[in-house]
């Protein structure tokens, strides 16, 4: 891809951080909101009101995007899939509620944050991933803003004691 190539316009650009933007900001409204239904609904309970509402949704979706008969693809494709929503998915959203309801959705959204330190990290060392420098900055700023947040939260917590 080249600079100038429709990918990569600053219209494009700006529509693609404009929808990251928009995800986080609904993410951190999920987060807090989440709390206090946790708390009254349980963590399991809620991951399976939310993973239902979820796969509704990407059903009809589905239905109305493609064929039925791309369905039809072969059981280790299914296997995969299912794996995929299992250990990828359904595990990794019912932790997160878990965190919420025992360590509140601040701490549990700041741990959070490191999620894509991890990535990179991890896909640099075990698969072997080119890390280039504009990665390692953002790296850099996930870690600072995390410092920051923590070391705000621990602050305002000696001075409330």
């Amino acid at each position: 891809m080249t600079s100038g190539s429709p990918a990569t316009s600053p219209r494009r650009r700006s529509g693609a951080a404009s929808c990251s933007g928009a995800r986080a900001l609904g993410y951190a409204i999920y987060l807090v909101a989440a709390g206090g239904i946790i708390a009254r609904l349980g963590s399991s309970r809620f991951i399976a009101w939310a993973m239902l509402a979820s796969a509704a949704f990407i059903v009809i979706q589905f239905a109305l995007t493609h064929p039925m008969s791309a369905l039809l693809v072969p059981p280790d494709i299914h296997a995969l899939s299912l794996a995929m929503a299992v250990f990828c998915t359904v595990l990794p959203t019912w932790m997160m509620a878990e965190s919420v309801r025992r360590i509140g959705a601040s701490t549990a959204s700041l741990i959070g944050s490191l999620g894509p330190v991890f990535t990179l990290a991890f896909g640099a060392v075990l698969l072997g991933e080119p890390v280039n420098a504009l990665q390692l900055v953002g790296m850099a700023l996930v870690l600072a803003g995390v410092m920051l947040v923590s070391r705000g939260a621990r602050s305002r917590q000696v001075a409330a004691a």
